[in-house]
């Protein structure tokens, strides 16, 4: 996987202090990781970078959504995404180990490609149960899809007959 050269930022040639940079983010730059469970989305990253001697801090602000199917009903919907990141790049890193939000680069670099860590935030902000109920504007899940669903449990509920043993510990009376 080659490198997003719009999430490039050559930091050499800026003076020490504040700078700021916007991303648009939305289908092409989901494709560029072939694994990603997201195919589609709008977000905007505003990043403001400020470089100190041997160090890059970058803040990271995301806003928008991506298309998710429902774990639920199986349809699409918009999963808002949100959040503030902090990323910390050191520039003499050439006997330093990396951690969390904390990496290092060698002394001879350049630029620095922000793509890969913006894609892990947004992966990072995406809830771990996906639902249309997470939608902004939420009507629910497809009722027929549910319909159906509770249609078939009900089924398997019907099905089972309880163990005599598991009955009988519905009994048991515990103090109090």
């Amino acid at each position: 996987m080659g490198k997003m050269k719009d999430f490039i930022i050559p930091f050499a040639g800026l003076k020490d202090g504040s700078h700021e940079y916007r991303f648009e983010i939305n289908r092409p730059f989901f494709e560029h990781f072939s694994f990603s469970e997201v195919k589609e989305g709008k977000l905007i990253a505003n990043v403001v970078l400020v470089k100190r001697p041997q160090m890059l801090t970058f803040e990271i602000i995301l806003d928008g959504e991506v298309t998710l199917p429902c774990d639920r009903c199986g349809n699409d919907y918009q999963q808002p995404v949100k959040g503030i990141h902090h990323l910390v790049v050191n520039t003499n890193g050439d006997a330093f180990n990396d951690e969390d939000d904390l990496v290092s680069i060698p002394s001879g670099e350049h630029e620095f490609d922000l793509a890969q860590y913006i894609y892990e935030y947004i992966m990072l902000g995406l809830p771990a149960r996906r639902t249309c109920d997470n939608a902004r504007n939420s009507t629910g899940c497809d009722p027929e899809v549910i319909a159906k669903l509770n249609e078939l449990n009900v089924a398997k509920e019907e099905e089972k007959e309880i163990d005599p043993r598991w009955e009988a510990l519905k009994n048991i009376k515990f103090k109090k």
